[in-house]
């Protein structure tokens, strides 16, 4: 479902030097008969249309069909007052689900439109950006164009540029200037402390939190989930993994209540020592335990304590 979204900006508007006004408006057109294949147009331009007597409304006015991008953040525009605009467009050139981390990270490409015909003026070209966030979209001031990736790169008027769609001396250049992301520190604290400012620097560009941890899992689990977002591409180090994985077995974690230790189902489910041991004694003369209601009923458990941790539960990895 995440590959289907058309759109999560908002449009650019812009009045040229007669007074016409317009809206810009990026996005992914999707292919009917496959609605995670993106079309075009991936811009339109919707004109503004005024009439003494009558409400105003949208028209489309242009349709970008040049170009099709896979993930566009929203359009901002540059002019010379009210001519010569120019739409800026940073497109993740990934879909939505793709990973942000690792060797095969995509490479965002930022696109200068122009804001009349809506055709490629330039962009940038392959290695100029690094990966970044969805939805992301320049910041124009004084002629230069400033784009936030896991770096700032600012571009602007004089220098070389590769891979211009027109003449080099018309195409805006490039000149950046790029400050490195923060070498990784070493942990200090406790590993579920560690886990929890690593997972959010390892999941914000891919995901919210939220979205890692709508469900719980056993340790076994968690181990099996970190290791798949390893090779999805996520950057840890064995010490970062270890602590990822203790923090959500903490918090976001279960119990097997037919394989854990006696200390591990006191620790996850909030059990006295007595308890812990009448459920491992329980299942070694009965068998695995298979319902909340069998665990309910095991002498010397307190019900109440267990329905408080239901979601905390499991009866097998």
């Amino acid at each position: 479902m995440l590959d289907r979204a058309k759109n999560r900006g908002t449009p650019a508007f812009f009045r040229d030097a007669v007074g016409e006004e317009y809206l810009f408006y990026s996005g992914t057109s999707k292919n009917p008969e496959d609605t995670e294949v993106s079309v075009a147009p991936s811009l339109v331009r919707l004109k503004l249309v005024r009439s003494a007597g009558a409400h105003p409304y949208l028209r489309v006015d242009g349709r970008a069909m040049d170009v099709v991008w896979q993930n566009p953040g929203p359009p901002v525009i540059s002019s010379d007052g009210g001519k010569d605009a120019i739409v800026w467009v940073l497109d993740e050139n990934a879909a939505r689900s793709a990973i942000l981390t690792g060797p095969r990270a995509p490479q965002p490409v930022l696109y200068a439109i122009d804001a009349k015909t809506l055709n490629v003026l330039w962009k940038s070209g392959s290695g100029f950006l690094q990966a970044s966030g969805k939805y992301n979209s320049p910041t124009i001031a004084d002629g230069t164009v400033y784009v936030g990736t896991d770096r700032i790169v600012a571009f602007g008027i004089g220098g070389s540029n590769e891979e211009p769609a027109i003449p080099r001396s018309q195409s805006p250049a490039v000149d950046f200037a790029a400050a490195p992301p923060p070498t990784e520190s070493k942990s200090v604290g406790p590993p579920e402390v560690n886990g929890k400012a690593v997972l959010q620097r390892a999941c914000v560009q891919c995901h919210e939190i939220g979205v890692a941890t709508r469900t719980r899992y056993t340790e076994a689990g968690w181990r099996r989930m970190v290791d798949t977002m390893v090779e999805r591409g996520a950057v840890l180090s064995e010490p970062e993994i270890a602590d990822v994985i203790a923090y959500l077995t903490k918090y976001y974690g279960k119990t097997d209540v037919n394989k854990a230790t006696a200390a591990q189902i006191e620790k996850g489910l909030g059990l006295t020592e007595q308890e812990a041991r009448a459920i491992v004694s329980y299942r070694e003369q009965n068998g695995d335990i298979k319902s909340m209601k069998q665990l309910k009923s095991v002498p010397g458990v307190s019900p109440e304590k267990i329905q408080a941790k239901v979601a905390a539960v499991a009866f097998h990895e």
